[in-house]
């Protein structure tokens, strides 16, 4: 028994040994405020928190009632991602299909595997958005959900202004090939919505465009250079992003060429690919962490923003007020 604890000791005091120098090597190659004086530069918050399609742990992902958690929250941004329909009307709509978050399977029996962009807005608008939630977090589970439906672009961002938080729109533009043109649209509707070159626009929080495709992401530097852009980025093996033999410096520069920020998954926030984003002027906005220990490990790797479906943790994580708690949300807006 002695021998084993011993052993057990010795375990123990060497990973406690590995974990110190982790972090001090951490410290020395990705300090862990480095992005700070790069935001003042850019104009941008430090250490924001962005609610990953909105409130969405609470509320079914890319609705309305999401948007107005995320908002009422205090999340600074309010993340989504646009699609356009077959009749060119611009909606809030994460895969690619219906299937997973609608009832296009007794609406539309046989389309519900079809693209978002076959469907007419008219045709998507008839579809439950929220009973899908119900069912797959039945513990989280509410009636008014079976009555949700599909988010507009022009709701998504009318909803963001609906409050004294005033988050700033982190706008993904899912699949832009699928969509030509769509950059513009986009861009014109907040320009048309007085979100960008308007001495009222919110100066701290600026409305951000992003994507994982390259060419879109130089489009938006190209159609508004006065619009902040972000560069998505999935690990290797990923169809979302390719890879190439530059590896993460190449990544990062694409990024500087559209004067954009980089957004790596979490499992590519090591402070090796953070301290050389840094270097290179970028800021690291990190998706989708929801968890304590991710908070806490990637921030002393010195990560910038959090995308998160737990924007009440987040802000928590931070020392930052919950300007309202989910239930109280819930019931002042009978979501």
């Amino acid at each position: 028994m002695k021998k084993l604890f011993k052993v057990l000791t010795i375990i123990f005091c060497c990973l406690a040994v590995f974990i110190i120098i982790l972090f001090m090597v951490s410290n020395i190659i990705s300090p862990k405020s480095a992005g700070k004086e790069i935001a003042a530069r850019k104009g941008l918050p430090y250490h924001a928190v962005v609610g990953h399609r909105g409130g969405s742990y609470y509320v079914p992902e890319n609705t309305v009632p999401a948007f107005v958690m995320g908002r009422e929250i205090g999340a600074d941004y309010l993340e989504c991602d646009v699609q356009r329909t077959k009749d060119g009307k611009l909606i809030i709509f994460h895969d690619d299909t219906p299937e997973r978050t609608t009832d296009a399977y007794a609406v539309y029996p046989g389309r519900e595997k079809d693209p978002i962009g076959s469907f007419t807005c008219a045709e998507l608008m008839k579809l439950n958005a929220g009973s899908w939630f119900n069912k797959k977090n039945p513990e989280r589970a509410r009636d008014s959900f079976k009555k949700i439906k599909i988010c507009t672009f022009e709701e998504y961002v009318e909803t963001a202004r609906g409050s004294i938080n005033n988050p700033g729109l982190l706008i993904e533009l899912k699949a832009p090939k699928l969509y030509p043109g769509i950059e513009k649209e986009v861009i014109d509707v907040l320009i048309e919505k007085r979100r960008v070159n308007n001495p009222k626009a919110n100066k701290e929080r600026p409305d951000m465009l992003q994507s994982f495709d390259r060419d879109s992401v130089a489009k938006c530097k190209e159609l508004a250079p006065f619009i902040p852009r972000n560069y998505l980025v999935a690990e290797k093996g990923d169809p979302d992003t390719k890879w190439d033999d530059r590896g993460w410096q190449g990544l990062l520069d694409d990024a500087v060429s559209m004067n954009a920020e980089i957004a790596p998954s979490g499992r590519l926030a090591y402070p090796w690919y953070t301290g050389k984003a840094h270097q290179r002027n970028l800021l690291m906005i990190v998706w989708t962490l929801d968890d304590d220990w991710q908070f806490w490990m990637l921030t002393q790797f010195g990560i910038d923003w959090i995308i998160t479906n737990r924007c009440d943790k987040a802000l928590e994580f931070y020392g930052r007020q919950i300007l309202a708690k989910p239930e109280d949300v819930f019931n002042k807006f009978g979501l």
